[in-house]
């Protein structure tokens, strides 16, 4: 009881274990948000896009389209998901006082998978045919973010994932200061993306 006490009480370890479970839940929604993303390409790649790009749709609202999708379904799961920890966590414990709070943790991870998103679309706009780089870029992004720490990598190699920067709630020391800088990127990089797809050719 007296260790326990000493890293924060039953409360902070249990605060600990959610923030935990809501970086991996992060993780796994970024790779949705680069799925969705890639449906331009296969698209592109497919045809679909040359006879929908021939009727009255342009091509920044077709992209746009997908973009949405890719962002908005990332809040939707996180939102889901952190509604059904927050409704678990009070059957556990017998009071829903804690239910808005997972909530909001869940969907402060949001900005960093759309970070991802975001390098998705610059790859589709100006590289094309490296667009399934995106993968590896988000293996480096989780492998970095979460083992970074475990192999003492400098600071400046870990500040290369934007899952470090994700804010990690419920954990009492985290703070929400990466939910900025991190949105902002993500909309520079989407910005950029478009940009390239509106100057370069279909690739087939």
């Amino acid at each position: 009881m007296e260790f326990l006490e000493k890293l924060g009480g039953t409360a902070a370890i249990a605060d600990a274990f959610l923030a935990t479970e809501l970086s991996i839940a992060g993780v796994i929604v970024a790779a949705y948000g680069i799925s969705a993303a890639l449906r331009l390409h296969s698209e592109e790649i497919g045809g679909h896009a040359e006879h929908l790009l021939s009727t009255p749709t342009g091509r920044v609202r077709w992209g746009l389209s997908h973009t949405v999708i890719a962002l908005l379904g990332v809040m939707w799961i996180l939102l889901l998901l952190g509604l059904s920890m927050g409704v678990g966590n009070a059957m556990a414990t017998g009071g829903a006082d804690r239910v808005g709070d997972l909530v909001i943790a869940a969907l402060v991870r949001a900005p960093a998978a759309w970070v991802l998103t975001g390098v998705t679309l610059v790859l589709f706009g100006w590289l094309p045919g490296w667009v399934q780089a995106a993968w590896a870029v988000f293996v480096v992004a989780f492998v970095v973010g979460e083992f970074g720490p475990l192999w003492q990598a400098p600071q400046w190699v870990m500040n290369v994932s934007p899952f470090v920067h994700s804010p990690r709630m419920p954990a009492v020391d985290s703070t929400t200061t990466g939910v900025l800088p991190l949105t902002v990127v993500a909309l520079l990089l989407i910005l950029a993306g478009f940009l390239g797809w509106r100057r370069r050719d279909l690739h087939a």
